[in-house]
């Protein structure tokens, strides 16, 4: 997975997530992926917006678009009403909803989730999985535009 996700680099072989090479196109990599850790990787110093607003920019999200996209992510993740505080004040569900909202916030066309639920209630495990499937179903409506090598994530080892 680390390899796939650009933060080791392949010792041999070609690998290409959503048609873009791992090694030459990290940048294009990255912008495609959504990734959860087991692992916390929230701030929990800052508050939830900031954990937000930190990720929106790394991932390029346009500035004018920014407040929009962190609110679709608090609203998505029931952390609306608690958007302003620091994240060391949350629930452990109240954090893995956010590092998932996080995760999706930008729309990536692949994602990577080392145990997802980890930390969930029941309901927030029901909310990851209807956004999944309804991501899925509008991937496959758009699936016909992509070409083949697009359509996710390949890797062949040369010998």
């Amino acid at each position: 997975m680390h390899m796939l996700i650009t933060l080791v680099t392949p010792t041999s072989g070609h690998t290409s997530v959503m048609g873009h090479d791992v090694v030459r196109e990290e940048s294009a990599v990255r912008r495609s992926l959504g990734v959860v850790f087991k692992d916390p990787a929230l701030d929990e110093r800052l508050t939830a917006r900031a954990n937000l607003e930190i990720h929106a920019v790394l991932y390029g999200i346009p500035r004018g678009d920014r407040e929009r996209a962190i609110e679709q992510a608090l609203t998505w993740a029931s952390l609306t009403d608690v958007g302003a505080r620091r994240v060391r004040a949350f629930s452990g569900g109240m954090k893995r909803r956010l590092e998932l909202a996080r995760a999706i916030m930008h729309s990536p066309r692949v994602m990577f989730l080392d145990e997802p639920t980890l930390g969930l209630d029941p309901q927030g495990r029901r909310h990851l999985w209807d956004r999944r499937a309804a991501r899925r179903r509008h991937d496959r409506a758009d699936d016909h535009a992509l070409p083949a090598r697009s359509r996710g994530v390949r890797s062949r080892r040369h010998h």
